[in-house]
């Protein structure tokens, strides 16, 4: 059963968003107070809340209203069995998580920061390949991450819990690992949120996000390739150009693996309801994006960048 960890405890790995991204201390009074511009944050239900949402721009604003859910029963049982949904969405994440997993191997931690985490599905999925004694969790929405504990409730691990912006890292921390998991093409600009992890200096970073290429590029023109989706944001893609120019600018090595992401809603229309027909298909997927993988060309990537020197 998952074990929270409160906030006060991981204060130390964290700072503040303000200039100075000075120290956060917890008072007397349950509250948690920059030692710099003496800012308040609250503590709800265990989770720290780093958001502040009056300066939000406009589409992290949308952003956060389409990832608000109403904590009603049903709602909760729904978004915490995520892995219920649709054996055709598991089977693609478990494409992802495959080499996620092995490139987590290569650090050997038992610790990890999951930002943009949702409501902590990608964290059950990992929690099955690698054994992690803590992950902090942390999202723009407070009500994916309340969901969070029910999503983790059967799995024997520590959690922490607290909002933040990926344009706005807060992590102080630079040795624990961060991971996340399609919440970079969520962000105004996913390129300017990799710079501004490099430049922090975190030394290990591991994400999941769509990739870009010239066939999804001529996809798109045909609007094909590129939805608005549930929150109202039309997600970028990940250049893996781009990737490896600012790896070399900033010092980090890049381990890159390249899958194909079929839509459901075409491959239910393609295969129909045949069962063979649908086990045939996911099996020329897979094999489509090992082959594709040796030029990494696919259209999500999962990426693992190391600061280079360490290891």
């Amino acid at each position: 059963m998952a074990t929270i960890v409160h906030p006060k405890d991981f204060l130390h790995l964290l700072h503040c968003s303000c200039p100075a991204h000075a120290p956060l201390v917890w008072t007397e009074y349950g509250k948690v107070v920059c030692q710099s511009c003496n800012k308040v944050f609250s503590v709800t239900e265990n989770i720290l809340e780093l958001v502040d949402i009056s300066l939000l721009d406009a589409e992290t604003t949308r952003e956060l209203k389409g990832n608000t859910y109403t904590l009603s029963d049903e709602s909760i049982r729904k978004m915490a069995n995520k892995d219920s949904w649709s054996d055709y969405y598991s089977h693609l994440q478990k494409g992802n998580f495959i080499p996620l997993s092995r490139y987590l191997d290569r650090v050997h931690c038992s610790q990890i920061f999951a930002l943009a985490a949702g409501t902590g599905y990608e964290i059950k999925c990992l929690s099955a390949m690698q054994q992690l004694d803590t992950v902090f969790c942390s999202d723009l929405s407070y009500s994916a991450l309340y969901i969070t504990l029910f999503t983790l409730q059967s799995i024997d691990i520590k959690v922490g819990l607290f909002t933040s912006n990926v344009d706005d890292c807060p992590i102080e921390n630079k040795e624990i690992p961060i991971l996340i998991y399609e919440g970079l093409h969520h962000t105004c600009d996913m390129h300017v949120a990799i710079e501004q992890l490099l430049i922090n200096g975190y030394k290990h970073i591991f994400f999941v996000e769509p990739a870009d290429n010239f066939l999804i590029k001529w996809l798109a023109r045909k609007g094909l390739a590129q939805r608005v989706e549930y929150s109202g944001v039309k997600p970028g893609r990940l250049d893996l150009k781009k990737l490896y120019s600012l790896c070399k600018v900033h010092g980090y090595k890049s381990s890159v693996t390249t899958t194909w992401h079929f839509p459901e809603d075409y491959f239910r229309k393609f295969c129909r309801s045949s069962g063979l027909v649908q086990s045939l298909f996911l099996l020329l997927i897979d094999a489509f994006s090992a082959a594709t993988n040796l030029l990494k060309f696919g259209n999500v990537a999962i990426c693992y960048l190391q600061r280079d020197g360490e290891l």
